[in-house]
């Protein structure tokens, strides 16, 4: 099933050197972006979800934001919106 994703985050202000984020659905990277915030369409199937943002410089990716946790209905059988909000507080380098 297509979810529409969007995902609010408010960057840690020690993180210039911050070139992109990925973001991850229960480990897997579902998007990127390039500035704190990211909307896409996601394929899931109804059940829990643990969203995470990792932010990347040129040494390479940082530690994940702690999970945040989603759940889409089992009797949604029409694509869905799911907005998270989080605030980022990882380091990068």
């Amino acid at each position: 099933m297509k979810v529409n994703l969007t995902v609010n985050w408010t960057p840690n202000a020690a993180e210039e050197a911050v070139t992109g984020y990925d973001v991850l659905v229960d480990g897997a990277v579902v998007g990127s972006s390039a500035v704190p915030g990211f909307q896409g369409d996601v394929d899931v199937e109804p059940g829990q979800y643990a969203l995470t943002v990792v932010p990347n410089n040129a040494l390479g990716p940082g530690p994940a934001s702690d999970p945040v946790q989603f759940v889409i209905p089992a009797l949604c059988t029409k694509p869905v919106g799911v907005t998270v909000s989080i605030k980022l507080s990882v380091q990068v380098g």
